[in-house]
């Protein structure tokens, strides 16, 4: 037996009540169905309240719309007034902070030059994506413009620690190793007052 198909999922709410006033129309004295559930009063009154609801909610959408436009307006309007103000307060005060902190506006804080960089510290190795690879990760450091890495076999061996390139990430791939060999690899950041400690070396076994 065929079954119908209301597709009302797919409808606007406009296409929908227009529907439903199709359906109502078409049932008013249809003899294939006498008596339909909901009833054609019952029915009218279903499309009657849709449609006032969705004629409410534009109505409401749009006063919405106004209001939310003359909010940013005004919300406009007051930033640049106190970005007037704060030109005035600077100029009145001469930029003094003692002066300025009695207006309630802030005093932008002095940026403060980074020295050495600290210690890369939580150094992590993984398998790298091929047979004599790794891969390096490690918590990023205030004030660094690079990494640099450098691998050993043996970190007891000062002259063992071979440089293994530069990152502007605090990540990196390392290769050129044998596979099954045991690794140590360390990092240290470098700055603008140049390099800082070596992280502590982390070993892993190359695949």
């Amino acid at each position: 037996m065929p079954l119908i198909v209301t597709g009302l999922t797919t409808m606007t709410d406009a296409e929908l009540i227009q529907f439903a006033k199709n359906v109502h129309t078409a049932l008013k004295g249809n003899d294939n169905v006498p008596a339909p559930h909901p009833t054609l009063s019952a029915l009218q009154d279903l499309i009657t309240t849709a449609e006032t609801g969705v004629n409410a909610y534009e109505a409401e959408k749009d006063v919405l719309r106004m209001r939310k436009n003359g909010r940013d307006e005004a919300i406009k309007a007051l930033c640049y007034g106190l970005r007037t103000e704060a030109d005035t307060v600077q100029a009145v005060t001469c930029g003094a902070p003692d002066k300025i902190e009695t207006t309630g506006f802030r005093v932008r804080a002095r940026s403060t030059p980074v020295g050495t960089p600290a210690q890369v510290t939580n150094l992590v190795l993984r398998a790298g994506p091929a047979d004599g690879t790794l891969k390096a990760a490690w918590k990023p450091v205030r004030g660094v413009r690079s990494y640099e890495l450098e691998a050993s076999p043996d970190p007891m061996t000062p002259a063992g620690w071979i440089y293994k390139g530069t990152v502007t990430k605090s990540k990196a791939t390392v290769n050129s190793f044998a596979s099954g060999a045991k690794v140590w690899v360390r990092v240290r950041g470098i700055g603008a007052a140049g390099p800082g400690p070596w992280s502590d070396p982390t070993v892993k076994t190359v695949p």
